[in-house]
């Protein structure tokens, strides 16, 4: 499914997970309860209103963000040309640094680090510096 953030109200806690009801513009006031990993001080779930996300409801009803792909979304983002397998395996291991680093917190940040990295470590392969 696919939603506009309508409304986002923080009900409490659930085995260190914060909980969240979440309506969407589309829904007839009907909230999805999703769990984040978030600060307990975020009152505004790790999304804000206005954002547009994918998400799945889950056999129980909650909802489940369906994050962008990001290792696709930063590999298409590459120099343009023909990849060959060297830079496929470099742009791998950059994505796996990158996730294990900020995937669970900062899954934003994923796809800037792993470009960002990328180009380093490409440069550094080349020219030795």
């Amino acid at each position: 499914m696919k939603g506009t953030i309508k409304a986002v109200q923080k009900t409490g806690t659930f085995q260190e997970l914060q909980k969240y009801n979440v309506t969407f513009n589309h829904s007839q006031g009907d909230s999805v309860l999703f769990f984040s990993k978030s600060e307990p001080t975020d009152e505004n779930f790790p999304l804000k209103v206005g954002t547009e996300i994918n998400y799945e409801l889950k056999p129980n009803g909650n909802g489940k963000i369906i994050r962008e792909d990001n290792f696709t979304k930063a590999f298409n983002q590459m120099p343009s040309g023909k990849i060959n397998t060297n830079d496929s395996i470099l742009a791998q291991v950059c994505y796996k640094a990158n996730m294990d680093a900020f995937g669970k917190d900062y899954n934003d940040k994923v796809e800037e680090q792993t470009i960002k990295d990328f180009k380093w470590m490409k440069n550094l392969i080349i020219n030795g510096q």
